[in-house]
């Protein structure tokens, strides 16, 4: 892969979402890309985990879901300890609810993931985890953060990722940066932690799986110029819209639950 060949014919949409020094950092690594280089890449990718989302008509007391969704395989997978498939059934759910098109670059819809599945979700992966693991864990670590740094969303979020073990604590060595020069600062899904012993709320992770990075860089060509702007986009500059977005809607749902099940709320 060329200079020329990730930046000709950038027809692509994403090209403004990419800072001038990410850009800088692309010139001088992608040179160091090849199809064998990519080729080692998906070598270390994870194993294919297939999701599985069905429609439950009769959900249990404990597995609501106000668009009725079955929730009973994320709730076997957690039982079972088997935390990177239930990783990836949440994060199967979630995306195909909050980006209803498939386009992964546009605005997280969270407007349309009901209250009742995310406190459905957050009470599986805390009952699984014995409190370790949910989105309430992670909601709560990032107001604490907001409240430190006020405004400054953007280290708000890189101290949320480098607290929850997402971002990369040391550099890439030069060799490492030849497989992951895409990835430099935060982890692919195959480098995170699936077991008790990682840090507090890292799980379910809030990224985009190595898969799809990994087709978008095969595509990178005379034919999707703007793909590897794309791949790097999903890969690490999408977290500062999505976290805010997200935690933001959490602490709604938090809320009015709380409101709903305080027995002096006339609600």
């Amino acid at each position: 892969m060329t200079a020329n060949l990730v930046f000709g014919q950038l027809g692509g949409h994403n090209v403004g979402r990419i800072t001038s020094r990410k850009l800088m950092v692309l010139i001088s690594t992608a040179v160091l890309a090849s199809a064998t280089l990519l080729e080692s890449t998906k070598a270390i990718a994870n194993p294919e985990i297939e999701p599985s989302i069905s429609l439950n008509p009769s959900p249990s007391a404990d597995l609501k879901s106000s668009i009725g969704i079955d929730y009973s395989q994320l709730q076997r997978l957690l039982a079972a300890g088997n935390w990177q498939a239930a990783d990836l059934e949440t994060r199967t759910i979630i995306e195909k609810l909050v980006y209803p098109g498939g386009d992964l670059y546009q605005s997280a819809r969270f407007d349309l993931l009901p209250c009742e599945d995310i406190n459905t979700i957050d009470r599986l992966w805390l009952q699984a985890s014995g409190g370790r693991f949910g989105l309430s864990v992670q909601q709560h670590l990032w107001e604490t953060l907001r409240a430190k740094n006020g405004s400054d969303t953007k280290t708000a979020v890189d101290i949320f990722g480098q607290q929850v073990g997402w971002r990369r604590i040391k550099p890439l060595t030069e060799e490492e940066r030849q497989l992951k020069w895409f990835a430099s600062e935060w982890l692919l899904d195959n480098e995170l932690n699936f077991s008790l012993k990682a840090p507090v709320g890292h799980l379910p992770w809030s990224g985009i799986s190595s898969n799809i990075i990994l087709s978008l860089l095969e595509q990178s060509g005379p034919g999707c110029g703007s793909c590897t702007i794309d791949a790097i986009y999903l890969q690490e500059e999408r977290y500062y819209n999505y976290l805010p977005a997200l935690f933001s809607k959490v602490k709604s749902c938090l809320c009015s639950n709380a409101i709903r099940t305080d027995p002096k709320s006339k609600f």
